[in-house]
């Protein structure tokens, strides 16, 4: 590690991953029912109708003490939410070990985007502009504010590089597909997600950038071989926002060192 994994690094670690679990889920229930996030630092329940204790929102355990449900109003509060708190801290706390200091401007707010667009594209086969189009914004201020501190403009032009090919390349693939069989590859979501994840990946290296494309496409084409094994490959409908966070965190939590992919790298 480095000097900004101090014990004072290691406490603000902590903090930054504790403070995005709330918001985290609040934006996976709002953005999903197509609600906006008002106030995401004060707990509300989903209804959206009163505001609650914050010992009512510790994570998990909360869910556990109360019976799964609001203690004020008694709606039900699903499973899937306890599950988004532990991807949190896995995903984001595990972004903030691998990469402590100050390129986490930049990487920690696209790791806690793949915790919260996964659950909405699964359920509403949607990935919102609520998120997205903030998130390309931050993250190419992010890279130009890294460029011109601690990176290099050789880091800055590849990261925009891989951010501009990645929803280029997909976008193409969509239209070939709509032109094909008369109805679009993957929804435009998806489309504005990439150039966020692209710039993070591709800030960190072009070995990273080549591990983020390679295992999004593996874990397509595997779910692909299990709808045809099954026989259900012409009626379901499986998002793409998924394959993308399967490749976000393999590339931002493992690098370039993934097995079988040694000396290859983008030019």
């Amino acid at each position: 590690m480095t000097d900004w994994w101090s014990p004072w690094g290691q406490v603000l670690a902590a903090i930054l991953v504790l403070a995005s679990i709330h918001p985290a889920t609040t934006a996976v229930v709002r953005w999903g029912d197509g609600r906006a996030v008002r106030r995401p630092w004060r707990p509300r329940c989903l209804t959206d109708d009163h505001d609650l204790a914050w010992g009512d929102v510790v994570p998990v355990v909360s869910w556990i003490r109360l019976g799964r449900t609001c203690r004020t109003c008694g709606v039900a509060i699903p499973w899937a939410l306890p599950v988004v708190e532990l991807a949190v801290v896995v995903v984001v706390g595990g972004v903030v070990v691998v990469h402590p200091g100050p390129v986490l401007v930049l990487l920690a707010p696209v790791a806690w985007s793949v915790v919260v667009a996964t659950p909405i594209d699964l359920a509403h086969m949607i990935i919102p502009n609520r998120l997205t189009l903030p998130l390309a914004g931050w993250s190419l201020a992010a890279v130009t504010g890294l460029a011109l501190t601690v990176g290099t403009w050789v880091d800055w032009r590849r990261a925009v590089l891989v951010g501009l090919a990645v929803p280029a390349v997909m976008l193409a693939m969509s239209l070939l597909f709509e032109l094909v069989r008369g109805e679009p590859g993957m929804g435009m979501g998806d489309v504005k997600w990439a150039p966020s994840l692209g710039m993070a990946v591709g800030w960190l290296g072009a070995d990273v950038a080549l591990v983020f494309v390679y295992t999004t496409v593996v874990a397509a084409g595997v779910v692909a071989i299990v709808l045809l094994a099954t026989g259900r490959a012409a009626s379901a409908r499986v998002p793409y926002g998924p394959y993308l966070a399967v490749g976000a965190v393999t590339a931002l939590l493992v690098g370039g060192d993934l097995p079988g992919l040694g000396g290859l790298a983008l030019a």
